[in-house]
């Protein structure tokens, strides 16, 4: 106001003065601002953003881990189920040869009952005695050598390698063994 009352050269001069204290005065206050605020990021707050950091990338990496054994235990179920379709097979294939020796068995006592009665009374009374034993274990004569092998404390390896049969074989014929 007072500044609009004078037309005085002197009074731009004024004007001018007052100008640029303002703008020093600014300035000054913008450098007093920017002093008073730390260079960077509280301590503290780096504290807790490093923190941060850590545990996302303990998330990413437990993630991951959780991934992998997911598909590990997948891989681990498909071969778990692998061997038991292999152990399916292998316990069919031995029922179907078990049934066929039973049956061969049968056929072989009826045979042995039909000749005992054509005459034969001593040798019929020896072959009916070891009818009843052969058809109570029919497995102890056919698997003899193995039996004998694992009662000496071979183990199923040595005892395929010894009788040439393959490890699966005597492996079941040891499990049934078990069973009785």
């Amino acid at each position: 106001m007072i500044l609009a009352a004078s037309d005085t050269p002197a009074s731009g001069l004024w004007m001018v003065l007052l100008v640029l204290c303002l703008v020093t005065l600014s300035l000054m206050l913008v450098r007093i601002r920017r002093g008073r605020r730390p260079a960077g990021p509280n301590p503290s707050i780096r504290r807790e953003l490093n923190a941060m950091r850590g545990r996302s990338e303990l998330h990413r990496s437990g993630d991951e881990l959780l991934i992998q054994l997911e598909e590990m235990a997948r891989r681990i179920n498909a071969q778990v189920d692998t061997k038991f379709a292999k152990l399916d097979r292998v316990v069919m294939d031995a029922d179907e040869r078990l049934a066929r020796l039973e049956a061969a068995l049968s056929r072989a006592d009826r045979l042995a009952a039909v000749g005992s009665t054509s005459g034969q009374s001593e040798s019929s009374d020896a072959g009916a005695q070891e009818a009843p034993a052969r058809a109570e274990h029919p497995r102890d004569t056919r698997h003899a050598g193995v039996y004998d092998l694992a009662d000496a404390g071979k183990s199923p390896v040595e005892i395929a390698e010894r009788l040439g049969m393959p490890l699966g074989e005597v492996e079941v014929i040891l499990n049934l063994r078990n069973f009785r």
